[in-house]
């Protein structure tokens, strides 16, 4: 995989050669809006997947034109907390997230023994957080269907987006809910739309609050995309 976006040679998210996805007893639903803004490059990060540029555009937010807020009034936040669901019936399916270094699991919290230019050493992996949005399946031909970041009962995640924090074990799998087709791999944005970016962590719930250890410490807000320490 050319352009790998993990340092130290992080490998995040495996994807599958080839995923079929099926129905039992009930008829899909049409594929949902598309969704707006650009791809990977427009959240500022680097995309992994089987060949996509990027995944397809962040969810809109259903705000609308609407009048200015009035003076003295809280700024309107864009990152809408609960998303329209872009279709209400699909296959949750889950994609774990498995950290290797050099080839080998790297297992958090306990040394890891990393070789270079003929020393050894060890690496002891203390924090590893990161965002991950507007996620899509790719088909065979290389179109891309976007699809809901959701949790295991399939009910979109806050803001669309997956939190991974290494100490917390229910963050390592990622799930989606996707129509019925077969698809060849999945692409995502590392990190955050535009409009999750700015606004008041101190006003949101998780895993964009403060809680979450990824804002930037200074007066112009904004959330740090991936965080590690070691």
């Amino acid at each position: 995989m050319k352009n790998d976006p993990c340092p130290a040679r992080l490998k995040c998210l495996p994807l599958v050669a080839a995923l079929t996805i099926g129905w039992l007893g009930c008829a899909p639903h049409e594929d949902g809006p598309g969704r707006a803004g650009a791809g990977g490059k427009g959240s500022g990060g680097a995309s992994v997947g089987t060949g996509g540029s990027g995944a397809a555009g962040g969810v809109s937010d259903s705000g609308g034109g609407g009048a200015g807020a009035s003076a003295g009034s809280p700024p309107v936040d864009h990152c809408v907390e609960n998303p329209p669901p872009l279709r209400t019936v699909g296959s949750v399916v889950a994609f774990p997230i498995e950290l290797t270094l050099g080839g080998q699991a790297l297992v958090f919290g306990e040394p890891n023994v990393v070789s270079s230019a003929g020393a050894a050493g060890s690496l002891t992996l203390q924090d590893l957080r990161f965002y991950i949005s507007q996620a899509a399946l790719l088909r065979a031909d290389g179109t891309s269907v976007p699809v809901d970041i959701v949790t295991a009962a399939g009910a979109p995640q806050p803001y669309g987006v997956h939190f991974f924090n290494a100490d917390d074990m229910a963050s390592r799998t990622m799930r989606v809910l996707a129509p019925a087709g077969s698809y060849a791999g999945l692409t995502f944005s590392w990190g955050l739309t535009l409009e999750c970016n700015q606004g008041d962590a101190f006003l949101r719930h998780d895993p964009l609050s403060i809680t979450s250890q990824m804002t930037w410490p200074h007066l112009f807000g904004g959330y740090l995309f991936f965080k590690y320490g070691a």
